[in-house]
């Protein structure tokens, strides 16, 4: 799958309650408190066994929120059972609790690989446990942004846009507009009606071949993306298209700035 990166919101009454915590005291905040009992048993076998069960406090409405209260005497209802079975050799105490990234914060949209708009001037701490902001960013990326991060990006979308159609168009009419040669060649016919075209080639430079081919061929990405793909999105959520094509996912982001909630929530940058 590859490094991917996001942008996500989370509250800044949430945010206030975990920016102080360790990694353990995220994963109690988020997966409910580790506990466990084991009992030791011989299998049918006769190979002695060992079965761990976690007992962890759930979140109303948790999905994994099984009805098991009702059955074990001195366990709440809203605790779940998660059994581990180990073999001689195995050691019987294990946590296999993981905190994500996913957990802390809701995405609103993903970048997908290979982005070049970073820039650390823009980044500020998520944690103020130094530790926890370690752990969540030596490796990958975990910061709290601004709106000014956001116009940031939006404004390095428009200028590889403008970028990608001058180099395609400039060998042929110039940065102002202007005919080139090959161009002034062109003489039109009109032919019942239709009006037709035609070039001297042997005009035509091969700089102007080279694009005239990517012309062509972003044309071609162009026409799959609405024959196939389609570039917006009218089922799931506030999001109005799933295009990474830069033409249309800045107008996603420009949705994101201007109804984002500021004032009430804060802005991630994220990625693993």
């Amino acid at each position: 799958m590859g490094y991917r990166t996001y942008i996500g919101k989370i509250s800044k009454e949430e945010h206030d309650r975990i920016k102080n915590m360790s990694h353990n005291d995220l994963l109690d905040h988020y997966h409910g408190e580790y506990t466990e009992s084991e009992s030791v048993y011989d299998d049918e076998k006769g190979y002695t066994r060992t079965t761990i069960t976690h007992f962890r406090k759930i979140k109303q409405g948790d999905e994994y929120g099984g009805q098991v209260g009702e059955m074990i005497e001195g366990v709440e209802k809203t605790t779940e059972l998660i059994f581990h079975e180990y073999n001689e050799f195995a050691s019987p105490k294990n946590d296999n609790r993981c905190i994500s990234n996913h957990d802390i914060v809701e995405e609103l949209h993903e970048f997908g690989k290979y982005v070049e708009f970073g820039n650390k001037k823009f980044y500020s701490p998520f944690f103020s446990n130094e530790e926890t902001q370690k752990g969540f960013t030596e490796e990958y990326d975990f910061w709290i942004v601004e709106k000014e991060y956001l116009k940031h990006i939006i404004e390095f979308y428009k200028q590889k846009v403008v970028n990608y159609y001058n180099e395609m168009l400039n060998p042929f009419f110039g940065a102002d507009v202007e005919f080139s040669e090959f161009m002034d060649s062109i003489r039109h016919s009109y032919d019942g009606g239709n009006k037709n075209y035609t070039f001297d080639f042997t005009k035509i430079t091969q700089e102007q071949q080279t694009q005239l081919f990517e012309i062509l061929h972003h044309m071609r990405s162009m026409r799959s993306e609405w024959t196939l793909l389609i570039p917006y999105n009218l089922e799931k959520g506030d999001h109005i298209t799933d295009s990474w094509k830069y033409e249309y996912n800045i107008f996603e982001l420009v949705r994101i700035y201007k109804t984002f909630d500021w004032e009430n929530d804060i802005m991630v940058y994220y990625g693993y």
